[in-house]
């Protein structure tokens, strides 16, 4: 009878150490959850990012190949204009461009934001698609929260350094117990462009 009554009060000791351990440790394992997931989260923002400039990089060549072979028709046809018709059209282009800079005009500046603000618009679904494929097409991460920041291009298309750099975040929601933050990652990949020499 004794051994029953000590059997019983043990039971209810484990019940009773086992609901106040057993919170910590689920908060426990949360936590380190969330933790994975940023890790995860940030590898494959890292990947994404590394991955489009890349991608980028190898069509800039026959872009840059491209450029040249229509400047190089332009002047062509410039200058078949200027000997058949005696007009001197490289003086008038000269002209505008000195009249641009004296208004304070920057044209090159507007070419390069432009080629910016578009290029912006056309590699952001390429990074959330690599970012898609990096995460597995986990349901723990949503690629709607990768955004493109900043694309800063070659001096192929009007920029004025060799490298293209893209800007990416993700914005990432921390739900866990009692906190409800966002963390914001940002990671930055640079590309040297390769112009054939």
């Amino acid at each position: 009878m004794m051994i029953i009554k000590h059997l019983r009060k043990e039971d209810g000791s484990i019940t009773l150490e086992a609901a106040m351990i057993l919170p910590f440790f689920l908060f426990f394992i949360i936590f380190l959850t969330m933790f994975i997931r940023l890790a995860v989260a940030d590898m494959a923002l890292y990947k994404a990012a590394s991955e489009t400039t890349e991608l980028v990089v190898a069509y800039a060549y026959p872009v840059q190949v491209a450029k040249d072979g229509a400047t190089s028709f332009i002047n062509n046809k410039i200058q078949t204009i200027e000997d058949a018709s005696n007009v001197n059209i490289t003086e008038g282009m000269a002209l505008v461009k000195e009249g641009l800079n004296f208004l304070g005009i920057d044209y090159q500046g507007a070419i390069e934001n432009f080629f910016e603000s578009n290029l912006k618009g056309i590699i952001e679904p390429t990074v959330q698609d690599k970012f898609r494929e990096a995460t597995g097409g986990w349901n723990f991460f949503d690629e709607s929260n990768l955004k493109v920041t900043n694309v800063e291009i070659p001096s192929l298309v009007g920029g004025t350094d060799a490298y293209l750099e893209v800007n990416v975040e993700y914005r990432f929601d921390l739900s866990i117990p009692f906190v409800d933050k966002e963390i914001v990652l940002k990671k930055t990949a640079f590309e040297r462009v390769w112009n054939g020499s």
